[in-house]
């Protein structure tokens, strides 16, 4: 790896660091975050490779103690809390659209790209939240996923459209 791979690795562990503690509270239990916007950016914009440990490193660096996670929360009580199968989820969510990303050009195969790897993200999501609160799982889904369509929706858009542009940081 060269020195630009640190580089790029780092500065976008750095924004998902500076993006993901922002956060909205909801009801159900999970916030509204641009956590999986930083996610995805990495992943199209870096790649599957460096998007992947940009966000690994995002994750060690909350385990450790960083208040990086949603509503500035670290340590590994988060990933055993709801919002922990997201957070794991950011790991496939990374690496599946860099994977889009590095394969295709088209915009529509790379939103394509997208919706699959936030479809695996929530799976792992809703899974693990079902898991801990033991509730029914159109319960998990109304709480997980219907509040948060819209939003990843216009996420999902602008990434594709973004990693259009993707020669531009691979400089």
């Amino acid at each position: 790896m060269k020195t630009k791979d640190f580089v790029q690795i780092s500065l976008f562990a750095a924004i998902l660091c500076i993006l993901a503690p922002l956060s909205i509270p909801l009801a159900g239990g999970i916030p509204i975050s641009l956590s999986n916007f930083a996610v995805l950016l990495a992943g199209v914009l870096l790649g599957k490779k460096k998007g992947l440990l940009a966000t690994l490193l995002y994750i060690f660096l909350g385990i450790v103690g960083l208040p990086v996670f949603s509503s500035y929360q670290s340590g590994l009580s988060v990933l055993f809390g709801m919002t922990g199968g997201f957070i794991i989820g950011y790991i496939p969510l990374a690496y599946i659209s860099g994977y889009f990303s590095d394969t295709y050009q088209d915009v529509i195969k790379i939103f394509l790209g997208i919706l699959i790897a936030e479809i695996i993200q929530y799976t792992i999501g809703i899974l693990w939240f079902q898991f801990l609160t033991q509730l029914p799982l159109s319960s998990c889904i109304a709480a997980c996923v219907i509040p948060f369509i819209p939003g990843d929706l216009i996420k999902m858009i602008l990434i594709s459209y973004i990693s259009t542009k993707k020669k531009l940081i691979q400089q």
